[in-house]
């Protein structure tokens, strides 16, 4: 793994930022009602920093996304995102008032490959025996079956819809190295979020 990061053609092409969720406790029936959630859709909001929510079949809310940290190498299971968990569960319930006194069972995250051009990204390395794959955003469930088949596809030199696609081998834009690089994540974070906190605090007026 070490020679593969190691690699000067994907050596830039992602960062590992964490993303996180909480769950709460289950809901009863009232409760569901009284949000007006009735099926099992699941949300993702308009946010710069989405949120997305699903119903769990337990009869629980999930909620993710929010605010996110560059992973930190090899220390990237000792990162403290309590605060990012504690301001998930108070917008939860900022979208649900009716909610307000509910409970939350688990937290949890875990990091996501990102690209600056937030898009996905497949090639090949050297005389291409290697294949990377790179950039589900936070899309893993969806994005690595459909990446495994246009791998598969790749690998047995077929000509298809999924080769075809201009993920395939394209020019990415790279994230700068070293001090650069974290500065740049710093500065797209604090503009998305400080985007957010300007679009809520108008909602917040309407409200009132």
């Amino acid at each position: 793994m070490r020679f593969l990061n190691g690699l000067p053609k994907i050596r830039t092409r992602q960062v590992p930022v964490w993303t996180s969720q909480v769950v709460t406790e289950p809901l009863s029936q009232k409760q569901w009602n009284e949000i007006g959630w009735h099926d099992r859709q699941s949300i993702e909001d308009n946010r710069q920093l989405i949120h997305y929510f699903r119903r769990t079949v337990c009869g629980r809310i999930t909620m993710g996304g929010g605010d996110a940290q560059l992973g930190k190498g090899s220390k990237m299971a000792q990162m403290d995102v309590s605060r990012t968990w504690d301001n998930l569960e108070k917008h939860l319930k900022w979208l649900f008032p009716t909610l307000k006194n509910i409970s939350f069972d688990y937290r949890w995250g875990g990091p996501v490959s990102v690209n600056l051009d937030m898009a996905p990204d497949i090639g090949f390395i050297g005389d291409e025996r290697v294949i990377y794959a790179n950039g589900c955003i936070g899309h893993g469930v969806s994005l690595t079956q459909l990446n495994g088949r246009t791998i598969a596809d790749l690998v047995q030199e077929k000509n298809t819809d999924l080769t075809d696609f201009w993920i395939i081998n394209r020019k990415a834009i790279r994230w700068p190295a070293g001090m650069l690089g974290t500065a740049s994540f710093h500065a797209i974070r604090g503009g998305l979020r400080l985007w957010d906190r300007i679009e809520e605090r108008s909602l917040d007026k309407k409200e009132a």
